[in-house]
């Protein structure tokens, strides 16, 4: 498999870019290809992987590399959460005949709860907004891959100059120009740091399916930003938190809304302050959060950077035996303890040394 994935990146860059495959970790497919001869979960996705890989012939069958991705996201998550619980199974879709079912089934068990918590979790990774209308969907990917050929000549001369410069090893060229951002197509608004927020929730609530939703157990989603994360922007502990107090603007400390906070708890109508652009308060939310619109949800992840976890839940979430208290302990587990809810009960954890300054001056006075 990741002789074919190096040929199909080294063959086809030249002529053309995919962000999917650009976005693939070789250390860490080889991390998955040495896990699966004694794992029965990395075995699945390494051959989930593989049959993909052999479909693929040309860089046009934009579909068959997304699903790739998916499942290379599923895999990396898989990599990274192994070792946190006391079980996990991977839940390989038999069949479109069959019944979905989430990517994950696990146990956990600590202190609290010896006989273990039974929950599951599905992996989403958001990709590029698309309008569920077929025929718009296809020539959003034509725009995507037009975009990506008309870097044909530079990208033909770096890669013809640097394979001279590096004769008998891989080369795999940079793209020239940026690829389309996904949460910015064409309207101002959505260039908005709240536009960006009321995207993500659309995106992320569009990939939610109820047939990979098990009744009266804990589940949990948990999304990879991968895809999005450029247009996003930079994730930190901030972002757990409903507004947070930004000491480094002007000479003056300004507010700025927690982006992940309000993609999981933000209302329709909320002021969003801050961001990147613009005055103090920058717009509004248009549409209900993730766990707004989704109570049903014991929790959610996000994976920002590759490697950090980010975890929320309602605090007043309730499934016949099971209540917030389970949904923190998976949670804490997941994400090494970062995580808030729609309460903002651990908000005073992740306020910075210089908020703390500044809050000591002002109670001084």
């Amino acid at each position: 498999m990741l002789d074919k994935l190096k040929k199909i990146i080294k063959d086809y860059a030249p002529l053309c870019q995919n962000p999917d495959l650009k976005l693939l970790d070789f250390e860490k497919l080889i991390d998955l290809n040495k896990l699966k001869k004694s794992d029965k979960n990395a075995q699945k996705l390494t051959v989930k992987m593989e049959r993909l890989v052999k479909k693929i012939t040309n860089l046009e069958q934009i579909d068959i590399i997304s699903s790739l991705y998916d499942t290379y996201s599923e895999a990396i998550t898989y990599l990274q959460i192994k070792n946190k619980f006391s079980k996990i199974e991977y839940l390989e879709s038999k069949g479109s005949s069959q019944p979905s079912l989430p990517d994950f089934k696990c146990l956990l068990i600590d202190s609290s709860h010896s006989k273990g918590i039974p929950f599951y979790i599905e992996v989403k990774t958001p990709n590029i907004k698309e309008s569920k209308k077929s025929s718009h969907k296809q020539l959003r990917k034509q725009e995507i891959m037009e975009t990506a050929l008309n870097n044909n000549a530079e990208l033909d001369a770096a890669f013809k100059k640097a394979k001279q410069k590096n004769k008998g090893q891989f080369v795999c060229v940079a793209h020239v120009h940026p690829t389309p951002d996904p949460l910015s197509p064409t309207r101002q608004d959505e260039l908005k740091y709240s536009g960006k927020i009321n995207r993500t929730i659309e995106i992320c609530n569009e990939m939610i399916k109820n047939s990979q939703f098990v009744r009266d157990e804990l589940n949990f989603m948990l999304f990879n930003l991968t895809r999005i994360e450029k247009s996003v922007g930079y994730i930190s502990d901030d972002d757990l938190v409903p507004n947070i107090i930004n000491p480094h603007f002007d000479r003056y400390p300004k507010i700025d809304s927690g982006f992940l906070w309000h993609v999981a708890f933000g209302h329709k109508g909320y002021p969003i302050w801050g961001g990147t652009y613009g005055s103090p308060l920058e717009g509004h939310l248009e549409i209900d959060g993730i766990l707004v619109q989704h109570p049903e949800y014991a929790g959610i992840i996000f994976l920002a950077g590759g490697k950090e976890f980010y975890g929320f839940y309602n605090a007043s979430y309730i499934c016949n035996a099971f209540n917030s208290n389970h949904s923190e302990s998976i949670l804490t587990a997941i994400t090494g303890g970062k995580i808030n809810n729609d309460l903002n009960n651990y908000g005073y954890l992740y306020i910075t040394d210089a908020v703390k300054k500044i809050n000591a001056t002002d109670q001084s006075r």
